[in-house]
């Protein structure tokens, strides 16, 4: 591969569009567009910059199923936030589920919240430099 470069992260969904509308509900996401992928719709959103497409099962595909425990590949989506106290205060009024109390780790605090079809969000406080 001559040249690479970034293009978005899938996530596989029972139901694309609501997934899609938790990630822009809940955590800002920027809806940016939908289209067919395969047969599938897929939609397109930005999350702190970062291309995330939203896409369903196609035919045949059988994807596993949900779960919070860790797995090989692509285990959590992890964002910076600047305030994680707000945070999940935030989150708890809008109904989101937590895993545990946040932890603090090479110089961070962090916590995992549960997303759309118990897909692993971390998020993470920078420590005061």
């Amino acid at each position: 591969m001559s040249r690479s470069m970034f293009a978005t992260i899938y996530v596989k969904s029972e139901d694309p569009r609501d997934t899609a509308e938790w990630f822009v509900y809940i955590l800002g996401a920027q809806r940016l567009g939908e289209a067919i992928l395969g047969n599938a719709p897929a939609i397109e959103l930005e999350l702190g910059g970062v291309p995330l497409t939203v896409c369903g099962s196609w035919d045949g595909e059988l994807a596993l199923p949900a779960c919070i425990q860790p797995r090989y590949g692509v285990d959590s989506l992890a964002l910076y936030v600047d305030d994680l106290a707000a945070e999940i205060e935030t989150l708890t009024a809008k109904g989101c589920i937590f895993w545990g109390e946040s932890e603090e780790f090479a110089g961070t605090r962090a916590i995992f919240v549960e997303g759309p079809e118990r897909m692993r969000i971390q998020l993470i406080e920078k420590a005061e430099r």
